[in-house]
């Protein structure tokens, strides 16, 4: 019966990690081509997955949005669309916004 005790009070329980959403929102205004960079340079995406992304942003309409990433970190999450969102910027889209849930 002791062992039995012993056994439980060593159990490792492993915890799932919260995946923090990067969200690209369509505009108006911001360049197919500069979601298209920011995809590739900041969220280290392959050139046809960059394109598919974009395109379905862009097919979203309007107010659509897309799910670009998902990381356990909230900060590399928030760094990443900080990051994305002053590139654009950079290129004179100021209009152009990345959230992160």
């Amino acid at each position: 019966m002791a062992e039995a005790s012993v056994l439980e009070k060593n159990e490792v329980r492993t915890k799932t990690m919260q995946k923090h959403k990067v969200i690209m929102c369509n505009d108006d205004t911001t360049s197919f081509q500069c979601v298209i960079d920011i995809l590739m340079k900041i969220f280290g995406k392959t050139e046809k997955e960059a394109n598919l992304i974009a395109l379905s942003i862009h097919k979203a309409g309007p107010n659509g949005k897309k799910v670009v990433a998902e990381y356990s970190s909230y900060s590399i999450a928030k760094m990443k669309a900080q990051k994305g969102m002053n590139y654009a910027k950079s290129e004179g889209y100021n209009e152009f916004t990345i959230i992160v849930k």
